[in-house]
C-alpha cells in the first residue's frame, strides 16, 4: 500500500527566505576569498566584485523567473524536464545538484574540524561527527528551525561585514578620494580584475538553493523572485563596500598573504573583535553546510516524482513535515564523505558541475521562452542566452585552469 502523500510545510516569509539566502550566498566564500581577489586584482578588487555580481545576476534572473513558473523543490530538475521532457536529463541534473550539495557539505564540515584542531588540538574525526549529525538534526526537524538557525548565523555574517567600514572608519575620506584606484586601469590592469572576477564568481553561489525550498515559502511565485534578487543584491553591496575598505585600509598584497583577512582588517582597530570574527566565519562555514543538505534532501525530494526510485526516501515524514529520510541519507553521505574520503579532486570539480547545471537551467529558460504575462517574472530571451554564454566561460575557463594546474 502506498504511502499517504504529506505536502511540505509553507512557513518561510519573504524576510526570513531573504536572510536564507543571504547567508546562503555569503557563506565562507566571500571570507575566505577577499584576500585571493585582492591579491590577482589589486586595488582594482572592489571592481571585479562588481563584474561577478553582473555575470552572476543573469543566471539568478533565469533561475527567480523559473522558480515563479514551476515553484517545485525539485528546483533546476523540473525546469530541465519542462523545457527539454527529457526525464533522463532532468534525473542527471538533479543528481548533479546533489553532488554539489554532499560535497560542499563535507568540505565545510572538514574545514571547520581542521580550524578546531589547529586551534585546540581536537582530532578532526571527533569534530567532524558531531558537527556533521547536529547539521542533520536541525535540517530533519523542520524548516522553520532550519531557517531561523540559518537567518541567526546570517545576521552575525552580515554584521561582520557591515561592521567593516564603521572600525575602520577612518579610512572612508580616503576611499572617496581614490576611487580612480578602485576601477581597472593604471593602477590595476584588466586582466588582473578580470581573473578576480572568475575566482570571485564563486562567492555569488547559493540563489540555486533558495528554489529547492518553493514548496515551503508563502506565495512562492511572487516570493522567490523577489528574495533571489533581494538577496543578490543586497550581498554584492556588502562585497563591494567591504572590498573598497580593504584595499584602502591594507596593501592587497597584505590581504592576499592572509588567511583571515577580515580579522585582519577589524584587528588592526580593534586586536580584541578579532577571534570573534574567526568565529563567525566558522559559523558563516556551517551556515553553508547546513543549507547544502537541506538542497540535497529536497531535491530528492522534488525528484520522486520523475524518479520511482526517490519515492520513499524522498516521501515527507507527518510530523516534521520534512523530508526527513532524505536529510538523514544525505547526511550519511556528507559524513562518509568528510570523514574516509579525500575530497580535493571531487572539490576542484564542484565548481564545474555547478556551472553546468546552470548552463542547463539558462537553456531551459531561453528553450521555454518569457512565458505567459501572469506566470511570474517574464525575462526576455536575451537574459538566459547570456547566462548561458557567460556561465559556459566561467566553465571552459574551470577546466583548462584543472587541466594546466
Amino acid at each position: 500500500m502506498a504511502e499517504p502523500e504529506v505536502p511540505l510545510r509553507r512557513v518561510l516569509s519573504l524576510p526570513l527566505l531573504t536572510l536564507y539566502g543571504v547567508g546562503t550566498i555569503v557563506g565562507a566564500g566571500f571570507y575566505a576569498l577577499l584576500g585571493e581577489v585582492a591579491g590577482l586584482a589589486g586595488t582594482a578588487a572592489p571592481s571585479s566584485i562588481l563584474i561577478a555580481g553582473l555575470v552572476a545576476s543573469f543566471t539568478a534572473l533565469s533561475f527567480a523567473a523559473l522558480a515563479a513558473r514551476y515553484p517545485e523543490s525539485g528546483g533546476p530538475v523540473r525546469y530541465v524536464e519542462a523545457a527539454f521532457g527529457a526525464p533522463r536529463l532532468a534525473r542527471a541534473t538533479g543528481l548533479l545538484m546533489i553532488f554539489t550539495g554532499v560535497v560542499s557539505a563535507a568540505t565545510l564540515a572538514r574545514a571547520t574540524a581542521g580550524f578546531l584542531d589547529r586551534l585546540y588540538g581536537v582530532p578532526p574525526a571527533v569534530p567532524i561527527a558531531a558537527l556533521v549529525v547536529a547539521l542533520t538534526c536541525v535540517a530533519g526537524v523542520g524548516v522553520r528551525t532550519s531557517g531561523l538557525v540559518a537567518a541567526g548565523i546570517t545576521v552575525l555574517e552580515v554584521g561582520v561585514l557591515a561592521l567593516i567600514p564603521f572600525v575602520q572608519i577612518d579610512v572612508l575620506p580616503d576611499v572617496a578620494g581614490r576611487v580612480a584606484e578602485l576601477l581597472p586601469g593604471d593602477h590595476a590592469p584588466w586582466p588582473g580584475a578580470l581573473a578576480g572576477s572568475f575566482l570571485v564568481f564563486y562567492a555569488f553561489v547559493g540563489f540555486e538553493d533558495m528554489v529547492t525550498l518553493a514548496e515551503e515559502v508563502h506565495e512562492p511565485r511572487r516570493n522567490l523572485p523577489r528574495a533571489i534578487l533581494a538577496a543578490l543584491v543586497v550581498t554584492t553591496l556588502l562585497y563591494v563596500a567591504v572590498a573598497a575598505v580593504a584595499v584602502v585600509a591594507v596593501p592587497p598584497s597584505a590581504l592576499a598573504e592572509d588567511a583571515a583577512p577580515l580579522a585582519l582588517l577589524v584587528g588592526e582597530a580593534h586586536p580584541r573583535l578579532t577571534s570573534a570574527v574567526v568565529w563567525v566565519g566558522v559559523l558563516a562555514g556551517l551556515n553553508g553546510a547546513l543549507v547544502q543538505i537541506m538542497m540535497a534532501a529536497r531535491v530528492i525530494h522534488g525528484m520522486r516524482a520523475s524518479s520511482g526510485a526517490t519515492t520513499w526516501l524522498g516521501a515527507v515524514h507527518a510530523r516534521t513535515r520534512t523530508p526527513l529520510r532524505a536529510t538523514i541519507a544525505v547526511g550519511t553521505v556528507v559524513l562518509a564523505l568528510a570523514l574516509w574520503l579525500p575530497l580535493v579532486t571531487l572539490v576542484s570539480s564542484t565548481s564545474a558541475v555547478l556551472l553546468v547545471v546552470f548552463a542547463l537551467v539558462n537553456a531551459a529558460l531561453f528553450a521555454l521562452g518569457p512565458g505567459d504575462p501572469g506566470s511570474g517574472l517574464r525575462c526576455p530571451r536575451w537574459v538566459p542566452a547570456t547566462g548561458c554564454a557567460l556561465t559556459l566561460a566561467l566553465l571552459a575557463t574551470e577546466v583548462t585552469r584543472a587541466v594546466t594546474s
